[in-house]
């Protein structure tokens, strides 16, 4: 019986924390679409970060590594592309994945990627940061992921870049190439 009772107000406190966030954020001027974003898987792993004190909420997480675009964790550059040069109104962003298509591996992204003329680099995601206000505002809600760049964290594990929408500004992150990639990444390619 008591179990049953603990399991019941866990439920109830997550319910009032999700009540909570969507009020606050209702307050800072979102709607009904920017809590649902919350509930993203990409959202819920930075949540996860900040409360083990592993995100550092005195940075931006869009200007983490703006400086110098290589995160700390990483061990080394395995492979990369030269900078694009481009102007954000001359890009589209593309999807990654056919209407239906099931998510996929980092490989096959990638791979698609250079058949459809997007494989843009860690330099150019840098290059969008700076650009952001230019970014088209129907991206917010999905992540535009820079599959030139791959990266190999301390552990082995490879990595790709991508930006994502967060509290108002867009943000540099990494996704592993190991993990599944959904319908609502995109990848940029010039018009």
């Amino acid at each position: 019986m008591g179990r049953k009772s603990d399991i019941l107000t866990y439920g109830r406190q997550l319910h009032d924390v999700g009540r909570l966030v969507a009020e606050a954020v209702h307050e800072a001027g979102g709607n009904d679409e920017d809590v649902k974003r919350i509930f993203d898987k990409i959202v819920q792993r930075q949540i996860g970060m900040l409360v083990m004190g592993k995100l550092k909420l005195a940075l931006q997480p869009c200007q983490i590594h703006a400086a110098n675009l290589i995160p700390d964790w990483c061990k080394e550059i395995v492979e990369d592309v030269a900078p694009t040069d481009f102007k954000v109104s001359d890009l589209e962003f593309i999807r990654f994945l056919n209407e239906g298509e099931s998510p996929i591996g980092g490989t096959a992204m990638r791979q698609k990627a250079v058949v459809l003329k997007a494989n843009y680099g860690l330099s150019d995601a840098k290059r969008l940061l700076d650009h952001q206000d230019e970014i088209p505002t129907d991206m917010r809600g999905k992540y535009i992921v820079f599959t030139g760049t791959v990266l190999r964290v301390s552990d082995g594990v490879l990595c790709v870049a991508y930006l994502y929408w967060f509290v108002g500004r867009w943000c540099l992150d990494f996704g592993r190439l190991d993990g599944v990639w959904g319908d609502v990444g995109r990848l940029p390619r010039r018009k």
